[in-house]
């Protein structure tokens, strides 16, 4: 046998001996389908990966070599892959891997090769995962009674959340577990600490247990999960302003009387306050001395009025709240008229003239309109025969009858001598239209009146009609208008500052007009007490039932 058949010869003996121990893997192994396919990389967790790999069930594979590569970025570049793990695969054609070492933060790289034995497949194809968790997703919104925060979370496996809300006022960061929920819905509340009473104020207020109106709230939301005594964080949900927002009232005061003073308290519903507080200060502590129901406090001018007694003027702290918060303390002071003997008439609208429901009205009555009146003081009676005689005592003359049968002149004479002795005021005839106004305005229910107190005549509410054989003392009759004065009706009419013409006109021009005179007299029968009613008279002569009541306005408003 020549040298060249025994070499040929040679190499088929050993091919058939290889082929009879194991012709098929020799055959198959070394092809690239024997390589591990249809590699992925998700998250398992918090602290792994989980590689998913499909092997050909044809191709005995005895163990899978998992080579990862970690990175900052997501170049490979010359960059080295390091055998990290060998792992059997499972009896499917589907193995997951599970990875406890891949870097958190990082790009993990990862190839795989099948083993028989002592022989390796190809590498895998590269796939690749940023090792990062998704924020939580959610809302911040308002709710009745404070913050509601909705987060869902992105993965089952997390432990819970992390909650930081901050303010100017502090930073709070609160937890909360996850427990197989749909959806965490927490809320920071709105309500009082009953258990502490704020710092000088009496037990009435309390500071916030929670959150505080009108501030500005920022949340930072983000989930972990924790191992042993580790604890990885997913990103922040990061919600800014979030305001609970609540009217702060505008509070102010003016005098009402020389005994009483009115908070006007605007810039506030009831459904978000109920009650008003005022407090005084006592031996360092501010004493709450007295409190007022919103919703029954009459509403005038976009308002609510609060009339306060008061015997001295001083401050006071005043704070309108509810059951859940309360506005801040506000100092006023609580002003009192340095004069007696008038109320203050609020600036307001009403039907000068003939209102709908008077069946009695006379031609100069007409046309009725609406007409605004601005704010003004009126006596709260008429002026009576000791203040006339001496208006240097007008304090001490309150209890005698008005003074009668005066003329138009010696009205305004009146208020002459009274300006040059009460310097701070000045003091007049009110108008046709003040007149009627501080008569027949009930604002406190929006209506106009027939009569000062209501629709009615009623004997007892008034001298007229031969009654009395004259006037009696101002005040007899326990039936004021609604804004405070008394005998508008009967006793004696009074002069008002406006020339008389046939139809309603503010007019004054004329020289030597006859002027209106309103209200009734001790004498008038029933019909000529209405409000609306005009009588007219010379203005330089006195009559039989005729006086005056004040009008007045500070200087310094």
């Amino acid at each position: 046998m020549s040298k060249k058949a025994l070499y040929h010869f040679t190499i088929l003996v050993i091919l058939f001996l290889g082929c009879h121990q194991d012709p098929e893997y020799l055959l198959d192994f070394d092809r690239i389908e024997s390589t591990p396919g249809n590699v992925t990389v998700s998250i398992n967790d918090a602290f792994s990966l989980a590689i998913m790999v499909t092997l050909d069930g044809s191709t005995d594979i005895e163990r899978l070599s998992v080579y990862r590569l970690s990175k900052d970025s997501s170049d490979i570049n010359d960059s080295e892959f390091k055998k990290v793990m060998d792992v059997t695969p499972s009896d499917s054609t589907v193995s997951i891997i599970i990875d406890t070492g891949a870097i958190y933060g990082q790009y993990n790289f990862y190839t795989l090769t099948g083993h028989y034995g002592e022989v390796e497949s190809f590498y895998s194809d590269t796939v690749s995962l940023q090792f990062q968790l998704e924020a939580p997703q959610g809302s911040v919104g308002l709710v009745d009674n404070g913050i509601k925060q909705t987060i869902q979370l992105e993965y089952d496996f997390m432990t819970g959340l992390e909650i930081r809300r901050a303010s100017n006022l502090d930073t709070l960061i609160k937890y909360a577990l996850y427990e197989g929920q749909d959806a965490f819905h927490l809320v920071d509340t709105l309500q009082y600490d009953n258990n502490s009473p704020l710092d000088s104020f009496a037990a009435v207020l309390h500071p916030y247990l929670d959150i505080q109106p009108n501030v500005n709230y920022s949340y930072e939301i983000r989930s972990f999960q924790d191992r042993n005594d580790d604890r990885i964080f997913s990103p922040i949900l990061k919600i800014d302003s979030v305001v609970y927002v609540v009217n702060e009232p505008i509070l102010t005061v003016s005098a009402l009387t020389d005994t009483s003073f009115r908070i006007y308290c605007k810039n506030v519903s009831s459904s978000e306050y109920d009650s008003l507080f005022i407090f005084t200060l006592e031996n360092s502590l501010w004493v709450p001395t007295s409190a007022f129901a919103l919703e029954e406090q009459v509403v005038h001018n976009n308002s609510y009025l609060i009339d306060i007694p008061s015997i001295i003027q001083r401050s006071h702290k005043v704070v309108v709240k509810n059951t859940s918060y309360h506005s801040l303390p506000q100092s006023l002071v609580g002003m009192l008229l340095p004069i007696s003997g008038f109320t203050l008439i609020e600036s307001g609208e009403f039907t000068w003239g003939c209102i709908e429901s008077d069946q009695q009205c006379n031609e100069n009555e007409y046309p009725s309109m609406e007409t605004f009146v601005d704010y003004f003081y009126m006596g709260v009676f008429e002026v009576t025969k000791q203040q006339y005689s001496s208006p240097g005592s007008w304090d001490q003359g309150f209890e005698s009858e008005p003074v009668d049968s005066i003329s138009y002149q010696d009205a305004l004479d009146f208020c002459d001598v009274m300006n040059a002795i009460y310097t701070d005021f000045t003091f007049y005839l009110p108008t046709e239209v003040e007149w009627e106004y501080a008569a027949k305005s009930n604002y406190g229910a929006q209506v106009n009146t027939i009569f000062p107190w209501g629709n009615q005549i009623d004997v007892y509410n008034a001298n007229y009609g031969y009654q009395n054989e004259g006037p009696i003392s101002v005040g007899s009759y326990d039936f004021p208008s609604f804004q405070g004065q008394y005998d508008m009706a009967g006793n004696v009419m009074e002069w008002v500052d406006n020339c008389y013409e046939e139809e309603l006109s503010q007019s004054n021009e004329q020289e030597n007009c006859w002027k209106v005179v309103k209200g009734g007299a001790y004498w008038s029968d029933g019909s000529d007490l209405r409000i609306s009613r005009r009588y007219h008279l010379p203005p330089d002569q006195g009559f039989d039932g005729v006086g005056l009541r004040l009008a007045m306005k500070p200087n310094n408003q």
